[in-house]
């Protein structure tokens, strides 16, 4: 259980905390060297992206927080797929 707990805080941490605060950064002012502008367009589309995972994350985050409810509740988590 101690091992779950520290890997939900590792989570919750580095993809729900430092994901942001670096897509943030990005978005804020992020820019090629001269020689290499016309790699610029592309900052966009990995915006997009991360934008994207961050919500993936979200989602599978809440997915972590009911198996962990279920199992403070009713003391067992299932996989209600193999029944």
């Amino acid at each position: 259980m101690f091992t779950v707990i520290i890997t939900q805080l590792g989570w919750l941490y580095g993809r729900l905390i430092c994901l942001p605060i670096l897509i943030h950064e990005i978005y804020g002012g992020f820019t090629y060297a001269p020689d290499r502008g016309h790699l610029q367009p592309y900052i966009s589309f990995s915006i997009l992206f991360l934008s994207t995972l961050v919500v993936l994350h979200v989602y599978w985050f809440y997915l972590f927080m009911q198996l962990n409810y279920n199992f403070v509740v009713k003391g067992e988590t299932r996989d209600i797929q193999n029944d």
